[in-house]
């Protein structure tokens, strides 16, 4: 294999009066020992060299894998994005106090619901969209039309909410109701 005698290779190597043209010499004399020098350097260059390599593809499939993920998000969001559009065109525009008012008194007319008194509630800003508030006392003649009153209110197209409810049977049989209905208004 390799015979190695570094106290030989000490012995002929003599620092102080080495020169250049000992070089060929020495190399040919110890071939075997520069080739296997050369060999072991190679392979620990090419080591070095794929470890590096495996390392950037990891970080870099990493970065691929985030970047995967980032891009997903954003869809998700575009997709929320455009529900929350398509949700706000559908709802129909602006409502106030008085067309709100009209569309409540013709859901009464329905029903044969009678108002006995009608104002205008305080309107609230709730951040994202407005409450138009609006409270009338009423008289209908049972309580199955005061029942379907309120549901049409509840099942209007639009967006509209019965927030408090109070009734009670007169002695006539009539029902006597206190509301308080509440428009929402988004705001674009």
């Amino acid at each position: 294999m390799l015979d190695l005698d570094l106290e030989k290779i000490k012995s002929q190597l003599n620092l102080e009066n080495f020169e250049a043209s000992q070089i060929p010499q020495m190399l040919s004399q110890y071939s075997m020992v520069v080739w296997f020098v050369f060999l072991i350097g190679a392979l620990i260059t090419a080591g070095v060299l794929f470890n590096t390599e495996h390392t950037k593809e990891q970080a870099l499939h990493a970065q691929i894998s985030q970047e995967q993920a980032k891009i997903a998000l954003m869809k998700s969001r575009d997709a929320a994005i455009q529900d929350f559009n398509n949700f706000k065109s559908s709802l129909k525009p602006e409502i106030n106090e008085v067309q709100l008012i009209k569309e409540i008194s013709d859901d009464a007319n329905l029903y044969h619901i009678t108002f006995t008194s009608l104002k205008p509630g305080q309107s609230q800003n709730l951040g994202l969209y407005d409450a138009i508030n609006v409270n009338f006392s009423a008289v209908a003649s049972n309580f199955k039309d005061t029942m379907l009153f309120l549901r049409k209110i509840e099942k209007s197209p639009t967006p509209l909410r019965v927030n408090s409810w109070s009734g009670n049977e007169g002695a006539d049989g009539k029902i006597t109701s206190n509301l308080e209905v509440s428009a929402v208004h988004i705001h674009p």
